[in-house]
């Protein structure tokens, strides 16, 4: 009598290791050349003008929009479905990946850099040293605008397991159109009730003079809007592996 042996699905932190590990021994070489592509181009731009800081976030975009991109091929799909892992633990692995690893990693070479050329052009242009365009990043910085990234990357990672081709590319195709919708939708909004638009416009203000209730309003739609494409992706990988 054949004896099957039947993987234990409860969460192990030991398998996410070796998920982690499966990447890194497959990717740190790839990762590597990002990076340094990425360092040569800050160094050669001009922080101040800010095109060394939007490949960043382009290079970012991409790499979380690549997270399920072996599951457009048949032998990778199915390579990578056979992982002896759970649906949780490849998500959670993922998750770490595109919402720390990606980020951090490409922000050390971004720095590096921006320093790089600071070091090597400020005695020839004092304009080169780039230590307060750094400082104005960091301030720059802060939790709400990170929250909506992760919201935009959770998108991302989710487009990449819902389409099977070309996903990175419909992904933001689907974006748009549903922002052109939006967009259609207020214009039809404010044209039906054009005569009557004082209470929208005074809640329009109210939350312009209070920082504070802008900031929870869209910390709130982050937080949502991450977890529910994230439990989407969760469901669509389970789906796939069936």
């Amino acid at each position: 009598m054949l004896n099957f042996i039947i993987m234990d699905t409860s969460l192990s932190l030991t398998r996410i290791k070796h998920l982690l590990n499966r990447y890194f021994i497959e990717n740190w070489k790839k990762d590597l050349y990002v990076g340094l592509v990425l360092l040569v181009i800050a160094f050669a731009s001009n922080p101040m003008a800010g095109f060394s800081s939007f490949v960043y976030i382009v290079m970012i975009l991409f790499y979380t929009g690549r997270i399920f991109g072996n599951l457009a091929h048949k032998e990778s799909a199915q390579h990578y479905l056979m992982i002896p892992a759970s649906t949780s633990e490849k998500l959670i692995t993922n998750i770490f990946l595109s919402h720390i690893y990606y980020v951090l990693l490409l922000l050390v070479f971004l720095v590096l850099g921006i320093l790089l050329r600071a070091l090597i052009l400020a005695p020839y242009c004092d304009e080169s040293l780039c230590y307060t365009f750094l400082k104005f990043k960091l301030i720059s910085f802060n939790f709400a605008s990170y929250l909506s990234f992760l919201s935009f990357q959770s998108i991302l990672v989710f487009g990449s397991i819902y389409f099977k081709k070309n996903a990175f590319i419909k992904t933001l195709l689907s974006i748009a159109a549903f922002f052109f919708f939006l967009t259609m939708l207020v214009i039809f909004i404010v044209r039906m009730y054009e005569g009557n638009m004082t209470l929208l416009v005074e809640e329009f203000e109210y939350y312009v003079r209070n920082p504070s209730a802008s900031f929870y309003i869209s910390t709130i739609i982050s937080i949502v809007a991450t977890c529910f494409f994230w439990i989407l992706s969760y469901f669509r990988l389970r789906e796939t592996e069936v």
